[in-house]
């Protein structure tokens, strides 16, 4: 068999794989798994670097001689990172703020520079401990600080360190977060905020454990509680802050006061008047760069696919004869297994799959007038 019969039985088998819908299917798996396999790798060099910088922290503590050369490698690592956010500034922070930019406000994403620059800029913050020579002090006293907070997390829920220590972790995560995250340097601040909400939630447990009647094992559960409140006041997304604390605990006996701490802690959020932390960083970035917080005139355009329905306007008239809305075009349809370039004259049925291209700009009034045309009337 040659290339070419070979090609042709798979054409014949899946007849339809250059429509649209196969085509977004295919693109959907390799960037599936493409951006699966950069997550794993970058997430696995943050974890690595962490460690390693913890390990080097230990060692300078043994042989006090070394900062002098980490200190310098720091600086450089610093000036290096300093430098690339500088010629990319989309690829500094956390990057969230910057892809909602780039949905609401319309900002250019260059993908084949920020890629590099957070890969090597995230690795290099990981090794140093962040904030380069800001990290010194930090890595020799206090390394459980460095990197997200995942360790912290755990230390906060277990009680493993005592009330003092819990209230220096807590400070000191805070003070070094916020160092850390306004250097500008690739990073997020996502588990920071959990893991300083699970060492504030660690604190008020120990509290009562030792001052009340509250058993020991339910620290962790004021450490769950908190962390998922602390989440949803700075995020404003309860659902999901409950979600991902149901998730991490692996159960849902705590749902309950979870929920409720969540809901209190954006109540009292947004009776303060607090921004979400995203949107906030979103404004301060654009305001940075010279531009106007506005959402983008022309958001580009979009497809729909709409069955015809038996009944409907459309239904049993050509092409030509129904009044479309305006900025739409009927590109494709579909009827049963044929696919059919539609014409003026092209009569519709009733089970008929209709493709339409139509302007983001009028998305909100194309869809219900679509609707309208395509949908059984009930009277």
């Amino acid at each position: 068999m040659t290339g070419n019969d070979a090609a042709h039985d798979i054409r014949r088998l899946i007849p339809r794989f250059d429509h649209l819908k196969w085509k977004m299917a295919a693109a959907g798996i390799v960037i599936g798994l493409v951006s699966g396999l950069l997550v794993v790798v970058y997430r696995l060099g943050i974890e690595y670097g962490t460690d390693a910088s913890r390990w080097i922290y230990a060692r300078i503590r043994e042989t006090p001689w070394l900062i002098a050369p980490w200190a310098v490698a720091a600086v450089a690592a610093a000036l290096a990172i300093a430098w690339m956010v500088v010629k990319e500034p989309m690829a500094g922070g956390s990057g969230i703020p910057q892809t909602n930019g780039v949905v609401i406000c319309g900002l250019k994403m260059r993908w084949q520079t920020i890629l590099p620059v957070r890969f090597v800029g995230g690795l290099l913050g990981a090794l140093f401990g962040l904030s380069g020579p800001i990290a010194l002090p930090v890595g020799i006293w206090l390394p459980d600080v460095l990197g997200g907070g995942s360790n912290l997390i755990d230390t906060a829920e277990h009680a493993r360190v005592g009330l003092g220590m819990l209230c220096l972790l807590f400070v000191a995560k805070m003070l070094f977060t916020s160092t850390s995250f306004g250097s500008g340097a690739p990073g997020g601040i996502f588990m920071p905020i959990l893991a300083v909400g699970s060492l504030a939630g660690g604190i008020c447990g120990e509290v009562l454990h030792r001052i009340g009647d509250l058993p020991s094992d339910a620290v962790a559960v004021f450490a769950a509680c908190v962390m998922t409140g602390t989440l949803a006041a700075s995020v404003k997304t309860p659902i999901t802050s409950i979600l991902l604390a149901v998730e991490m605990s692996g159960t849902l006996t705590h749902m309950l006061p979870v929920a409720a701490v969540a809901f209190i802690a954006l109540l009292v959020s947004d009776l303060l008047r607090t921004k979400p932390i995203y949107g906030e960083l979103l404004e301060r970035y654009v305001r940075a760069q010279g531009m106007q917080m506005a959402i983008a005139s022309h958001v580009g355009s979009g497809i729909m696919e709409l069955p015809l329905e038996m009944g409907a306007i459309a239904d049993g008239k050509r092409v030509r004869d129904v009044r479309w809305p305006s900025g739409c075009l009927i590109i494709g349809l579909r009827r049963g297994e044929s696919e059919i370039v539609p014409r003026g004259d092209t009569r519709l049925r009733a089970g008929d799959y209709l493709v339409v291209l139509f302007s983001g700009e009028e998305e909100r009034e194309v869809r219900p007038a679509m609707r309208r045309l395509c949908d059984a009337r009930l009277d």
